[in-house]
């Protein structure tokens, strides 16, 4: 803070600006060349429509006439990303608590309001992605317009060149995150496989590029601004591991295992939950609703073993989409269960989430044929699902022998002796068959038992048995 004070004095100083000026003495520009003075990264801001320049007063911000320029008119971008005004000796801010009040001039060290700002294709942005915009010749921050913002002293220039060479000389502008869309079977997602339900895209991100790149970056000084790149570009990253991901395993493993639950008629058991399909169509509110009002909740999903419920639950019923509890009405973009549970998991649809262009809010449905999800209009009418708690039946087995695990109607082991494929598909080890893999909740969950019981043993054909569930008892020598 010491630097940053340090350096508006000797600016001041070299401006010539006098303390304690005030407004109503509006000096003309200092008497250097306007190129010397723009060379120190000095210069004055134009509305683009409008042709007049913004002028710091005592208490808000105007749009004045640009000739003559005087120092209320100057601006500079200084460190932290900080607009600093010469005549007016301080940094435009915006508070926040009360974002509709006008925009200010504030002491540059001030705790009380936000003073971060970045410039986007002639844009002056600041937090939540406000905006500088104009209201009744006043400066305000607003999210409604697109207010372009020139440099009057170069002609037309845009001011955020200003920006980026006080900054690009020293700081990395763009670095790879985990963000990809490198699955073409899937949308965006987290490559450690974190749910992906919070998203902070450039506003000057459109479609087609989001289409044709599929690695993400975020701008390490506008940390707002991510963006779709090609993937074999050369870029820094930035690595993340965890110190303990055993509580992850543990959830996993045991959303794919069976639990006997009891619900009431019409409802559909699942693990600890029941669930209903209603495909009589409703917009999402009025599905959230009608969940609501019926003691449960719409759809919140914690699990591929809950995505592979549903898209059974959805083809048994015949419907091919349906709401689910997951949505949005925030800037940025932070999807929410409408239940209040944690987003831990998340199953995005190719090229989703499709957030483009925004809306106040954005509901989310699946979709039979994979169970993954998509951002759709909440105006939209579809089916719904209703989700409350069943009862656990404790007492109750799954109806596998020893050793076997459950999973719908089958009943699955690992064979930890080493055969051939001959063998062990002969029908006399493990009849009646070997695991079929249909759809890729089968593939997790085969790589998450075979993982949790043979990570500690050499790699080797290990033979996985799958026997149907028709009784209590399973016959197999598997």
């Amino acid at each position: 803070m010491l630097l940053l004070l340090w350096s508006l004095l000797l600016l001041l100083l070299l401006l010539g600006a006098p303390q304690g000026c005030a407004q109503g003495e509006a000096a003309a520009l200092p008497s250097e060349p306007v190129t010397e003075w723009q060379d120190k990264g000095i210069f004055v801001i134009q509305s683009e429509s409008v042709k007049k320049c913004i002028q710091a007063g005592k208490s808000v911000l105007t749009l004045e006439n640009c000739k003559p320029p005087n120092k209320y008119m100057m601006w500079k971008w200084v460190s932290n990303h900080r607009l600093f005004n010469i005549g007016g000796s301080g940094c435009l801010g915006l508070n926040l608590s009360d974002p509709e009040q006008p925009l200010s001039i504030y002491e540059c060290d001030s705790t009380h309001v936000s003073l971060r700002w970045r410039c986007n294709r002639k844009m002056i942005a600041g937090p939540l992605q406000y905006m500088v915009q104009v209201k009744n010749n006043v400066l305000v921050a607003s999210w409604k317009y697109l207010h372009k913002w020139i440099s009057y002293t170069s002609g037309g220039g845009g001011i955020c060149e200003y920006l980026h060479k006080e900054h690009l000389s020293r700081e990395t502008v763009e670095v790879w995150m985990g963000l990809n869309q490198l699955d073409e079977h899937a949308g965006w997602q987290w490559s450690d496989r974190s749910p992906l339900n919070y998203l902070n895209w450039s506003p000057e991100i459109n479609f087609d590029p989001f289409v044709e790149y599929h690695c993400g970056t975020f701008n390490s000084f506008m940390p707002n601004a991510w963006r779709s790149r090609d993937c074999e570009a050369t870029l820094p990253y930035v690595c993340k591991k965890y110190l303990n991901h055993t509580d992850h395993e543990v959830v996993e493993k045991d959303a794919w295992k069976y639990y006997a639950t009891h619900c009431e008629p019409d409802w559909n058991p699942h693990s600890h939950n029941c669930y209903k399909l209603q495909k009589e169509g409703k917009t999402w509110n009025e599905a959230l609703h009608s969940c609501q009002s019926n003691n449960s909740a719409l759809i919140d999903i914690a699990s591929l073993a809950e995505v592979e419920f549903l898209v059974t639950l959805l083809r048994d019923e015949n419907a091919s989409e349906t709401w689910i509890g997951l949505s949005s009405n925030k800037i940025p973009v932070s999807f929410e269960w409408s239940n209040g549970s944690s987003v831990t998991f998340t199953n995005w649809h190719t090229l989703e989430p499709q957030i483009f262009p925004n809306r106040s809010q954005l509901c989310v449905s699946a979709e039979q044929s994979e169970g993954h999800w998509k951002v759709k209009n909440c105006d939209e009418t579809l089916s719904y699902i209703c989700k409350r708690a069943g009862h656990v039946l404790s007492d109750a087995g799954s109806g596998c022998q020893e050793g076997w695990e459950r999973h719908g109607g089958f009943c699955y082991k690992i064979d930890m002796v080493l055969r051939n494929f001959d063998h062990a598909s002969s029908g006399y080890y493990c009849p009646p068959a070997l695991v079929t893999i249909t759809n890729r909740t089968k593939v997790s969950i085969t790589e998450l038992w075979t993982f949790q019981m043979v990570r500690s043993f050499p790699i080797a054909l290990r033979s996985v048995c799958r026997a149907r569930l028709l009784s209590a008892h399973v016959s197999s020598r598997c």
